[in-house]
């Protein structure tokens, strides 16, 4: 799994590289002479990345290294929420790695979502009774599936790679009802919720 998901991100883990699409700032007005001259980027779709999840990262954490609690963001419209918003997915664990190593962390928390994303298949081929090597089959096509890859970036993938290892959890409480594996159920159902976008979850 560590090697598939390696084909995709290790680029960004190369010394001077970044997963993110920094280099589309050097398209926008702001950041070049002449406003009629186009420049070509690496993929202007992912706008987003750049002024928004970015930007509420560099907030975020500037507010909790200075001890608060990030409920709103002073430069968005007068005081935007930040906390409230769910694509900003503060509890997420693949946000943090973005929290504490800025650029850096994306391409960690884009591998962390392509090893979720295996294990999780893989468990809930397991769950089913898929005999273990075409478990791995089944895992590996969920990770490189075309939703998780275009996504990758973005919250929707925080959620969905979860959703399996949210099946299997409930299909491992109904096979042996208990503590144990109801607390399993929760922990996936809290870990999709925490990616930040409630309608991939619904």
């Amino acid at each position: 799994f560590l090697v598939v998901a390696l084909i995709y991100v290790g680029a960004g883990f190369l010394p001077g590289r970044t997963f993110a699409p920094v280099d589309l700032l050097t398209d926008f007005d702001a950041w070049k002479d002449d406003p009629a001259q186009r420049v070509r980027v690496s993929n202007s779709a992912l706008s987003d990345v750049v002024v928004q999840f970015i930007a509420w990262d560099r907030e975020t954490t500037r507010l909790v290294r200075e001890g608060d609690f990030p409920w709103t963001n002073r430069f968005a419209g007068e005081g935007a929420a930040l906390f409230a918003n769910p694509q900003t997915a503060f509890f997420s664990p693949f946000t943090w790695p973005r929290f504490l190593l800025g650029l850096d962390g994306w391409a960690i928390a884009a591998l962390l979502k392509l090893l979720a994303a295996a294990l999780c298949g893989y468990w809930l081929a397991r769950e089913m009774d898929v005999p273990a090597r075409q478990a791995v089959v089944s895992a590996v096509v969920f990770m490189t599936s075309g939703f998780l890859v275009v996504w990758l970036l973005y919250p929707p993938a925080n959620v969905f790679v979860f959703l399996p290892g949210l099946g299997a959890a409930a299909l491992r409480l109904m096979k042996a009802p208990g503590r144990r594996n109801a607390l399993r159920l929760v922990l996936l159902a809290a870990l999709c919720t925490a990616g930040g976008h409630p309608e991939a979850l619904f």
